[in-house]
């Protein structure tokens, strides 16, 4: 038979105990304090939190879940998520289960949940394999972004108005400047065919002036006139030539391939201006004006002749 434990040795155990009862009441009131800071956070986070079993089953959450679908917590304790999701199947959603505990390292992907009302809400999810009590369970932590996605969409949809808009204009731009060209190569042409009209038509006069009115005043000169007829004949004569003269100066620089900056060099040197002064008129440098006299007095024949440049202009009638 043992021996019994004397009184000193059953009071040392109660001490022990009462010491032991003290450290275990201490510690769970520790537990207690610290599960009560878990499920304040657990609560009060803006995100929503699923606790998950192996079958799909909430195990825990906290009010955000149920209150983003529109659910009691009631209704939502007896649901699985198969209920809410409505994208993936049940086969695709266990096996992306399967996938992260053989992996063992979580996920973060987008999807929809159906809500109470028969709505969807875009969610960002965060899957993550734990081990609790030798079970294996998904943590889900996820936020509601279906106001981003909706902003997302109505940003992209105003990228493509605003595309289509710079697109049309572009086209409109484009027909209304092949309009413009075809109406400036309209006026090119029309521009041009009057100034043929127009030289066409000096050449006319200047024909039937010489052709017809000269001949027959010089037929006139011929007939014995008194001195008033004659004054009169003459100033006739003279007029004529003053209208013939612009068209055959013209029409001879015309010959004579002078270019339009010759032809305006030609007319101011018969004006009696220098080479300094034309330049000056025209913008242009003394050098660039004597290279131009240069070449009308080749075009005239003149480049070994002293005469006088403007005498020669005058003279061609």
């Amino acid at each position: 038979m043992s021996e019994k434990p004397t009184y000193e040795e059953l009071e040392q155990r109660i001490k022990e105990l009462e010491t032991n009862s003290a450290e275990l009441k201490h510690l769970q009131g520790e537990l207690k304090e610290s599960e009560e800071k878990y499920r304040a956070l657990f609560e009060q986070t803006i995100v929503c939190i699923v606790l998950m079993d192996e079958n799909g089953r909430h195990v825990d959450f906290n009010k955000n879940v149920y209150e983003v679908l529109g659910y009691t917590r009631e209704e939502f304790e007896k649901m699985t998520v198969e209920n809410t999701e409505a994208i993936k199947t049940v086969d695709q959603i266990q096996e992306h289960h399967r996938q992260v505990f053989a992996e063992g390292k979580g996920d973060t992907f987008e999807t929809k949940l159906k809500t109470k009302s028969g709505e969807t809400k875009d969610m960002l999810i965060n899957i993550t394999p734990l081990k609790i009590g030798g079970k294996n369970y998904i943590q889900n932590v996820s936020i509601d972004i279906t106001d981003r996605k909706r902003a997302e969409e109505m940003l992209k949809k105003s990228h493509e108005e605003l595309e289509r808009r710079v697109e049309e204009r572009t086209e409109e731009l484009r027909s209304k400047s092949d309009t413009l060209e075809e109406t400036n190569t309209a006026l090119r042409v029309l521009l041009k065919r009057r100034e043929e009209d127009k030289e066409e038509m000096e050449e006319k006069v200047l024909t039937n002036i010489q052709e017809l009115v000269l001949p027959s005043i010089e037929k006139l000169k011929k007939i014995r006139m008194d001195t008033t007829q004659k004054s009169h004949l003459a100033v006739l004569e003279s007029n004529l030539n003053d209208v013939a003269s612009p068209f055959l100066h013209r029409l001879s620089m015309k010959h004579l391939k002078f270019t339009p900056s010759e032809i305006q060099i030609s007319n101011l040197i018969k004006q009696g201006m220098t080479t300094k002064e034309i330049a000056e008129y025209l913008n242009l440098s003394p050098r660039t004006v004597d290279f131009h006299r240069n070449k009308i007095r080749k075009k005239l024949g003149l480049n070994n002749e002293k005469t006088n440049l403007r005498t020669h202009l005058l003279s061609i009638q």
